[in-house]
């Protein structure tokens, strides 16, 4: 499989509050908000086509709380999906749970099927 460029709407965007432990303290918690879209396009290796070109959509919602010591930011971002889809170019639905199998001979040849939803 080959991978291939998609550009996602909208883009990613989200707010950010900082607020210090104190007056003039350079030390205080923060949280990030966000939306984030991300894109994968799949492909064949030869003959790729629209019927067999998939495109995966995926979205989430993320949480972003933190530290921030004189600049030092500390912190674990939550990333909760809120949305994904997996089409062809042509735009049919595909299910990318699949079939992955790997050449016994360990020479780096791995294939990928994807099933078509009914």
């Amino acid at each position: 499989m080959k991978t291939g460029v998609v550009f996602n709407v909208p883009p990613d965007f989200g707010v950010s509050i900082t607020a210090p432990f104190g007056a003039g303290s350079n030390i205080g918690f923060g949280l990030q908000a966000g939306y984030a879209t991300y894109g994968y396009q799949m492909k064949p290796e030869s003959q790729a086509n629209d019927l067999n070109t998939v495109n995966e959509m995926y979205s989430f919602i993320n949480m972003f709380p933190h530290f921030n010591i004189g600049g030092f930011i500390i912190g674990v971002n939550f990333g909760f999906p809120s949305s994904g889809s997996t089409r062809t170019i042509k735009g049919d639905t595909v299910s990318m749970f699949g079939t992955f199998s790997a050449d016994t001979a360990f020479n780096g040849d791995v294939t990928y099927d994807f099933n078509r939803d009914p």
